[in-house]
């Protein structure tokens, strides 16, 4: 794998923030997006993750605005277990993200939100390598999120959220890459 560059879709792990549709305090899921891997040796590489969310709401609901979500993250994957097909890989990293709205009911002004956020994570990533070119993976871990008063839902409050094994869905994680 030793300098081999792939493309892909991949997620993060999770955080916690405050809803920008104003209507809860909850968890932000896996945040899925684009990404981009380089093997710089055979055992480390290195995984960028983009992602971006944009949402509108109008009409004769209770919230009419918009809403974003935007994300990167940056890890290593480090082999821990081979075998012919599939390698078991230690993730490593951390990913930065934000949040903004700017909703507002039809009885009442608009109300803006932002927060952003640093999630730390560890976790273990099987990828099967169906051909030299093409890969399929999942994750699991622990997401450490280190949060201040904007999204922690408690008022002048801050710390952290850890989700241990969070992977809720039911392909945990999953992702592919494309390898060149």
């Amino acid at each position: 794998m030793s300098g081999r560059f792939g493309i892909g879709a991949d997620t993060t792990l999770g955080w916690s923030y405050n809803n920008p549709l104003g209507t809860d305090t909850g968890t932000m899921g896996d945040q899925g997006g684009l990404q981009v891997t380089y093997w710089i040796a055979k055992m480390f590489a290195i995984e960028l993750l983009l992602a971006f969310d944009y949402t509108t709401v109008s009409g004769d609901g209770d919230v009419e605005g918009s809403a974003n979500q935007y994300g990167f993250g940056l890890r290593g994957l480090v082999p821990v277990a081979f075998t012919n097909d599939v390698n078991l890989e230690a993730v490593i990293g951390f990913a930065f993200a934000g949040a903004g709205s700017d909703m507002g009911t039809p009885d009442n002004s608009d109300d803006a939100v932002s927060a952003t956020f640093l999630l730390i994570e560890i976790g273990l990533r099987p990828e099967w390598y169906i051909t030299d070119h093409f890969s399929i993976h999942t994750q699991v871990g622990v997401a450490i999120s280190l949060l201040n008063e904007d999204n922690t839902g408690v008022p002048n409050g801050s710390g952290a959220d850890i989700n241990a094994f969070g992977a809720y869905d039911l392909l945990g994680n999953a992702g592919f890459t494309f390898y060149f």
